[in-house]
């Protein structure tokens, strides 16, 4: 072969440009075009720098442009590379772009150490590039992109400085979008400190903003591909709005956020990424409709928004997510009714909507639902009778509609011949629902052999509760495997069928006012159920009649965790058997004719949370056994002729919420041990004859909401001064220490207490002026100062009460009597929403301001025995 002809093939073979010794690629954009009308097109080019040749006197660069025209809308896909690069393409205005460029990248470089840092007009290239992909995408965000405040500005800025232009694998439109993306919504739900990319408030932050590979960040989960496939931020405390441009994560096929504070609408981006299947935002405080987009989201099979507050109607085209396993949407302000939509969702196992407020009838289609497991529509508004169709949803195990406004007789569809044969657990209560006790609507046959449940209180059932058609016996024979039944507040006649005490497996039982009564066979009342429901763990026969003594077999119900007896003509004393029910957490017998003392044995009731007793015959002490009641958080002994004190011993139950011990003949002094309950939210001991002073200690109560101290019978009662501590109960809301021998000032520091309602101070020995720092109770509603020892103005800051409804600053006695002095404040005419206005008996002077005709809500107006003068307003 010749010289000529070696040197024509060597030139027919061409190097690759990135493979030669000492080469750089530098990559950046061009364009075409004129600039006055705005007519570009756009290219992207490669410069190759290589090795000085041997003459050393020039660079090997190599240039090429590449038309891109879809990068316009954020795609640059191929290279159009020459084969030479002596071959200038691309046009006149092209080649002068890329001379450009190559000018700017050869500054300084003068060997091995020349710099690489890429140029300033490639950086703006890059962001211009970036900033079509997102508009593209999420058009909406524009306009944030140009706000320097805006998350999405700050993204956008962090993205492209940290952009490595000589990294094909990672400088991919999708890789920039999803880290856009992902940084968008780190810089909108947490607090950033000086830039420095740590987050303020979110739990779990490791690699964010930070690892240079996304998939390396908290709660990011990937592919083989390296696009983002999962997030999962559950309970990471976001704060602020769900960013749209989550919708740039194309691959997504997973998003939870639920259990976080995130606020404002679902955006409709959310539902664009193809692949998602399961979307979980749970516990927010999100606002707004669910989006009509979400049909967009044909691959789902889990759709969580519950525990928000969402207000809208469920859109029809839910019923476009052919793919749905899981719907919830409960616990939110949802309205108008179920879409009959919902019937192409036949793949669907479980929907919740419970906690709404949707009403109408049950659309018919909710028969299709044939793998339907769980369906949930308690505390809503629907209405009508139940469709029969509803008979055929085979796969049917909990089915809860209770507290609607469901009426008419349940369908005999529903129980005749119904497909409905694994059903466990059935609760139709607190509906509007009807029917006689001798009706065939419950003909159960062997297709119930599953339920374990079954709820009908709270409707509108009747009838005799005998016979073998009743009702309760046809529950008792045909339901062997009830677990739990209620059958309360209903309108049945008749006593308790002995066949309700062959159901050995009932755990709950409620007959609480069904109008059925217990009838005595046996020397032990309730003999039937101590010996044969030995499971029962919560038992409630309140109100049907029990008479006799509460039997001391009582300890064979040892499962019990709840027991109430309530309004009954039971007698005798509590049997100290009850000591044994160590599972108690429960504990009613209100309204009934029990008498002695409580039993010592309540001690040993360790996981008891209530214990109610009020309005019986009971004597003796409260005994300090209670002190061992650790978990007790309601003590109710209301009206029951306890006498003795307050154990100390009471102090000890940390966990109590509600204290009352009103109208009993408890003596002493209140034990300064009641302020180590710093739970304590209620504390009533009103009506008994308490003395002595109120110990300072009460300061301490500062989740007090409520306290009543009144009416201790005279001689007795509280008597000092009112401790200033009582400025610690922030959270105060009624205050009632009338009908004390209280002395001393009202003290100013009252007025701090902002969240008062209720304030009664009257029948007491109080004296001074009232203070102007009352002015500051701006919740107060009532305010009742009569028959003190008042002297003074009436303060003008009283006109700041603006939704006081009650003022009483009257006396009601010759010798006791209040001496208010001065003229009426015209600011009363200020309180728009007051209804009694009592000042008589004082000493007040001055004409009656024409103000007080303003109050249009006023009811009562009683100013006599003063000394005010001049005409009647004619306002008034």
């Amino acid at each position: 072969m010749s010289s000529e002809e070696e040197e024509e093939e060597e030139e027919e073979q061409e190097i690759a440009p990135d493979q030669r010794p000492g080469a750089t690629i530098i990559r950046g954009l061009g364009w075409d075009g004129d600039e006055d009308d705005n007519n570009y097109s756009f290219y992207q080019s490669e410069i190759l720098v290589g090795n000085k040749p041997a003459n050393n006197n020039e660079y090997l660069v190599e240039a090429h442009a590449v038309e891109d025209p879809v990068l316009v809308e954020a795609r640059a896909d191929t290279f159009i590379r020459r084969n030479r690069w002596w071959i200038v393409g691309g046009g006149i205005v092209l080649a002068l772009v890329i001379i450009a460029v190559v000018t700017l990248s050869l500054v300084d470089l003068s060997g091995p150490d020349a710099p690489t840092e890429a140029p300033t007009t490639i950086q703006e290239g890059i962001e211009a590039k970036i900033k079509v992909l997102i508009i593209a995408t999420v058009p909406e965000s524009e306009a944030a992109l140009s706000n320097e405040k805006a998350p999405q500005h700050q993204a956008l800025q962090w993205i492209v400085d940290r952009v490595d232009i000589n990294d094909d694998e990672w400088y991919t439109d999708e890789r920039v979008l999803s880290q856009y993306s992902l940084a968008t919504l780190h810089l909108g739900t947490s607090s950033i400190i000086d830039g420095d990319n740590d987050s303020a408030s979110w739990f779990e932050r490791d690699g964010w903003m930070r690892a240079a590979n996304e998939c390396d960040w908290y709660g990011v989960s990937c592919d083989e591909n390296n696009s983002v496939i999962a997030l999962n931020l559950t309970g990471n405390n976001l704060k602020g709005t769900i960013p749209a441009e989550i919708g740039l994560l194309s691959a997504l096929s997973s998003l939870n956020l639920d259990n976080n504070s995130l606020s404002g609408f679902i955006p409709p981006e959310l539902f664009k990424p193809s692949k998602l299947s399961v979307l979980s935002l749970a516990q927010n405080a999100l606002t707004g409709s669910i989006s009509s987009s979400v049909g967009q989201s044909t691959d789902l099979t889990l759709l969580n928004l519950s525990n928000n507050s969402l207000f809208s109607v469920i859109p029809p085209e839910i019923g476009d997510l052919r793919s749905l396993i899981k719907l919830e949407l409960a616990y939110n302000e949802l309205i108008g009714s179920i879409p009959s939509e919902i019937g192409y969702l036949t793949m669907l196992e479980e929907l919740d909507v419970r906690n709404n407020t949707i009403s109408h009838k049950l659309p018919t289609e909710m028969g299709n639902l044939l793998f339907l497991e769980q369906l949930n529509l308690q505390n809503n508004d629907l209405l009508g009778p139940l469709p029969s169709e509803m008979g055929l949803m085979s796969s049917l195990r909990i089915w809860n509609m209770s507290n609607n406004h469901v009426f008419h007789k349940i369908p005999k569809p529903l129980w005749q011949g119904s497909s409905l044969k694994n059903l466990e657990s059935l609760d139709l209560s607190y509906n509007l629902l009807t029917g006689e006790s001798s009706d065939d609507f419950f003909q159960f046959g062997e297709s119930w052999d599953h339920l374990t449940s079954l709820r009908l209180g709270n409707n509108f059932f009747r009838g005799y509760s005998i016979g073998m058609h009743s009702l309760p016996v046809r529950i008792s024979r045909q339901l062997k495997r009830l677990a739990e039944l209620d059958l309360s507040n209903s309108f049945f006649e008749g006593k308790v069928p002995d066949e309700l005490f062959s159901i050995t497996s009932l755990k709950v039982l409620n007959l609480s006012n069904s109008g059925m009564k217990f009838e005595v066979k046996s020397r032990d009342l309730l003999y039937q159920i101590t010996d044969k429901l030995t499971s029962l763990e919560k038992l409630d026969p309140s109100n049907c009649a029990i008479q006799g003594q509460i039997p001391a077999t009582i300890r064979f119900l040892d499962k019990l965790d709840s027991l109430r007896l309530d309004r009954n003509p039971l007698i005798g004393a509590i049997p100290t058997q009850i000591g044994y029910l160590v599972q108690l957490k429960e504990l009613s017998i209100v309204d009934n004719e029990l008498s002695g003392m409580i039993p010592t044995e309540f001690g040993n009731l360790v996981q008891l949370q209530t214990l109610n007793l009020v309005d019986n015959g009971l004597t003796g002490p409260v005994p300090s056994e209670f002190g061992q009641l650790a978990q007790l958080e309601n003590l109710d002994l209301v009206n029951i002729a306890l006498n003795g004190t307050i154990p100390t011993e009471i102090g000890n139950l940390f966990q109590l919420k509600r204290l009352n011990l009103e109208g009993n003949k408890l003596i002493g002094t209140m034990p300064s041990q009641i302020g180590r309950l710093n739970e304590l939210e209620e504390l009533f001991l009103s009506f008994n004859l308490l003395t002595g002073a109120m110990p300072s200690e009460i300061g301490f109560l500062t989740q007090l909401k409520h306290m009543m101290l009144s009416y201790q019978s005279r001689p007795n009662g509280f008597s000092e001064t009112i401790p200033f501590q009582i400025v610690n109960l922030v959270q105060l809301e009624s205050l009632g220490l009338n009908g004390n021998k209280l002395t001393g000032t009202i003290p100013s520091e009252i007025g701090r207490l902002d969240k008062l309602e209720h304030l009664n101070l009257h029948y007491n020995n109080l004296k001074g002026a009232i203070p102007s720092e009352m002015g500051g109770l701006t919740q107060l509603k009532f305010l009742s100062l009569y028959t003190n020892y008042l002297s003074g103005t009436i303060p003008y800051q009283i006109g700041n009460l603006s939704l006081l409804q009650t003022l009483y600053l009257s006396v009601k006695s010759s010798t006791e009597t209040n001496e208010l002095t001065g003229v009426i404040p015209s600011q009363i005419g200020m309180l728009e929403k007051l209804e009694l206005l009592y000042l008589q008996s004082n000493d007040l002077a001055g004409a009656i301001p024409s103000e007080i005709g303003s109050l249009t809500q006023l009811k009562e107006l009683r100013l006599q025995s003063n000394g005010l003068t001049g005409a009647i307003p004619s306002e008034i």
